[in-house]
């Protein structure tokens, strides 16, 4: 069963983590799943688990991407992952040199590689965190009217969207939680 807990305080995340482990009712042999964003998390819980525990084993800790190919049999390929997003900037960029090279001060491929990869994390965390924001761009509408940069940041994503045959992970896991995907469950 996926259990999900959404929180922005880590300790009150860790009580939840606690608590369903002493109510894991498996089999001791199997392991516990569970989902993380940065892999420096694993080794504070790892440390916080045995600190309360006594021990910390048996726990596979996964990102958000790769559980959700581990449970499904939806194909990689589909997944829009940062690596995908990053190539897609770069190649936006240098169609639409002039607008994206003064908009961020671009003048050598260090620069257009550092700035397309920090917007690919972005717009992997927006994935993550703010599907509902997707949604919107989606429709091409905008979540918030009073944030300039949200506006940019749209297009250059349905810019993404439109040359990529790949989707966001959000829209396939809400699509795969309202049961459109579940015969595709491992």
């Amino acid at each position: 069963m996926i259990k999900i807990y959404h929180s922005n305080k880590l300790n009150v995340l860790f009580d939840f983590l606690c608590e369903n482990l002493r109510n894991h009712k498996g089999n001791v042999f199997t392991p516990f799943n569970v989902v993380i964003q940065v892999a420096g998390l694993k080794k504070w819980l790892m440390l916080k688990i045995a600190d309360s525990f006594g021990i910390a084993s048996n726990i596979n800790f996964h990102y958000p991407n790769t559980f959700f190919n581990e449970i499904t049999n939806i194909d990689t390929e589909k997944i829009l992952d940062r690596d995908k997003i990053l190539i897609s900037v770069v190649k936006i960029f240098l169609e639409n040199n002039k607008y994206y090279f003064d908009k961020f001060n671009i003048n050598d491929d260090f620069k257009l590689f550092k700035t397309a990869r920090m917007l690919s994390d972005v717009f992997e965390q927006y994935f993550l965190f703010r599907p509902k924001m997707i949604a919107k761009w989606k429709e091409n509408k905008l979540l918030t009217e009073n944030f300039p940069p949200e506006k940019w940041q749209k297009e250059l994503f349905r810019e993404i969207t439109e040359k990529s045959s790949s989707e966001p992970v959000c829209n396939l896991f809400l699509r795969f939680m309202k049961g459109e995907n579940r015969n595709s469950v491992k």
